[in-house]
C-alpha cells in the first residue's frame, strides 16, 4: 500500500480544483503511486553534484551541492515549494507564508515589522528564497557576509511563475513534478483563452488598497490576467504597477465590475462609505461589487492561474459548463 503525503494530497486538490469545469481529465500527480509498472520519468534521479543558477534579477549563484536547508521568505514561492513537495529541504518560512494549511508546521521566521536576521542565520540555511518587490536588494549583501546565498524572484507575468516553478524544481530536485504542474497550469491558461473568445470585454476595477484607492496598473501580472480573462482594466493606461486613483478618475472610467480583495462583506460597505460619490457607478447600481480571495488575487504565485479562472467565471459565468 502506498500512502500519499499531505503535500502530495494538496497537489492533487490544487490541480483537480483548478482544472474542474474544463473537461480536462487529469489523472497525474500520483507521485509515488504504484500501478504495477515503473514510470521512468518519476524515478529518483542521480543527485546533482553541483548547481549553477541565475535568479530573476540576474544574480548568478553557484552551489557545490543542491541545497538541503532552504528558507522561504515569500508566500508565493512557499506555495510553489508546497506544490513541489519540497518539505524535506525546507527548514523555515516567513510568518506571511500561510498557504496551504499544512506548511504552518514548518518553523516560522519573523520578517516584519523587522526581519530577524539572527533567527534566519540560526537555521543554517544553504539558500534563502525572496521576492524582489518585497525585500530590498541590500538583503543579499547582509546574507553574503555570512555566506548565505539569496535567490530572488521577480514576477510580472504568468510566464514568470511557470519559469520560477521550473527553477525551484531544479533547486529541490523535483523537476519531474515541476513539469507536471507547469503543464496543468498551461492547460488552464489555454482553456480560459479559448472560452473567452468573442465575449464582452467588461471594464473592471480591482482594488489593491482602499485609502488611498490603489489598483493594478498596465505593467503588472494582473494586467495580463485581465487581458486573458477578457476584461478591460480601467487603470491599464497607467504605467505604475500600483497607481493611486482618484474618485473622479473612477467615475470617468465607470467600471462594470469592482473587485474587492476581502473576506467580510462589511469591507465593501465600508469602502463605499468613504467615497459616497462612487455610488453613481454602474457597478454599484447593478450590484456588481464582488469580494474575491485576497491571497488568490494579490499573491503572484501558482494560484494566479486560479485568479484567472475565477475572474472569467465572474465576468462570463455562462461560458463554464
Amino acid at each position: 500500500m502506498v500512502y500519499l503525503s499531505k503535500s502530495t494530497l494538496w497537489i492533487n486538490r490544487f490541480i483537480s480544483t483548478t482544472l474542474f469545469g474544463f473537461g480536462v481529465s487529469f489523472l497525474l500527480i500520483c507521485i509515488g503511486c504504484n500501478s504495477g509498472s515503473t514510470n521512468p520519468n518519476l524515478e529518483e534521479k542521480i543527485p546533482l553534484l553541483s548547481l549553477s543558477l541565475e535568479d530573476d534579477i540576474g544574480q548568478k549563484i553557484h552551489l557545490d551541492n543542491p541545497p538541503q536547508r532552504i528558507i522561504s521568505l515569500s508566500p508565493a514561492l512557499s506555495e510553489m515549494m508546497a506544490l513541489l513537495g519540497a518539505q524535506k529541504v525546507w527548514v523555515a518560512r516567513s510568518q506571511a507564508c500561510d498557504y496551504p494549511e499544512e506548511i504552518k508546521s514548518i518553523p516560522e521566521i519573523i520578517t516584519y515589522p523587522e526581519m530577524d536576521i539572527e533567527g534566519i542565520i540560526a537555521f543554517e540555511p544553504q539558500l534563502v528564497l525572496a521576492t524582489a518587490d518585497i525585500f530590498p536588494k541590500d538583503l543579499i549583501a547582509r546574507f553574503h557576509q555570512v555566506n548565505i546565498p539569496v535567490w530572488y524572484a521577480q514576477t510580472d507575468s504568468l510566464e514568470d511563475i511557470l519559469r520560477q516553478i521550473k527553477s525551484l524544481g531544479k533547486i529541490t530536485e523535483t523537476s519531474d513534478r515541476a513539469e507536471i504542474i507547469i503543464d496543468s497550469l498551461q492547460k488552464i491558461q489555454t482553456q480560459v483563452q479559448e472560452l473567452g473568445k468573442g465575449q464582452i470585454a467588461y471594464k473592471v476595477l480591482l482594488i489593491v488598497n482602499s485609502n488611498p484607492i490603489m489598483a493594478f496598473g498596465g505593467k503588472s501580472l494582473m494586467q495580463q490576467i485581465f487581458t486573458l480573462a477578457g476584461a478591460k482594466n480601467i487603470a491599464e493606461s497607467l504605467s505604475q504597477p500600483f497607481p493611486e486613483l482618484t474618485a473622479d478618475f473612477i467615475l470617468q472610467q465607470d467600471p462594470d465590475f469592482i473587485l474587492i480583495p476581502a473576506e467580510e462583506p462589511s469591507q465593501a460597505t465600508e469602502f463605499l462609505s468613504h467615497y459616497p460619490a462612487l455610488s453613481q457607478l454602474r457597478a454599484v447600481r447593478e450590484k456588481r461589487i464582488i469580494l474575491v480571495n485576497p491571497s488568490v488575487f494579490l499573491r503572484p504565485g501558482p494560484r494566479a492561474f486560479t485568479a484567472l479562472q475565477e475572474l472569467q467565471k465572474i465576468l462570463h459565468p455562462g461560458v463554464h459548463p
